[in-house]
């Protein structure tokens, strides 16, 4: 099931709208071309401004995690397994933010990342709501360590 944003809900429905309040349905005629370009620029712009195209790049605690190697090579393999079409850095998709992730395991030692990397190689549920997370077998116990490392950087 593809999940969309309400930003992206709102703009379907304002667009059908206004695309159908261009056609005058009695006279079976176009009304105005003006409200078609009005429509049309409304809906660009609406596009512009809906900022979940990528991904953010967080910082945590006020300090730049970008020259971190265990920040790089996380995020890394984040896009290189496609965690990002059900976790984003600050917003809850299909599952957790990595933000409400970092807080929860806040200060876990090593047995807890190896625990959390296990969980993403087989998957779970009942942590975090009703819907599963979906295994990731093809993903090792390392390169699993590493991206759990990644998340909990990203405590605020």
């Amino acid at each position: 099931m593809r999940v969309i944003s309400l930003n992206t809900y709102y703009l379907i429905l304002i667009t059908q709208y206004l695309l159908l309040r261009t056609y005058n349905f009695d006279t079976k005629q176009q009304i105005d071309m003006k409200k078609i370009m009005v429509a049309a620029l409304a809906i660009v712009a609406l596009v512009a401004c809906n900022n979940e195209s990528g991904e953010k790049k967080p910082e945590a605690g006020g300090t730049d995690l970008s020259s971190n190697p265990v920040y790089k090579e996380g995020l890394a393999l984040v896009g290189k397994n496609n965690c990002i079409s059900c976790h984003k850095v600050d917003a809850a998709v299909t599952g957790p933010s990595y933000r409400d992730v970092a807080e929860k395991y806040a200060g876990a030692g090593p047995e807890t990342v190896t625990a959390l990397a296990k969980k993403v190689i087989e998957g779970g549920a009942g942590v975090w709501g009703s819907v599963p997370m979906t295994p990731n077998s093809w993903v090792s116990q390392e390169d699993a360590e590493k991206m759990v490392r990644y998340i909990l950087l990203l405590k605020k």
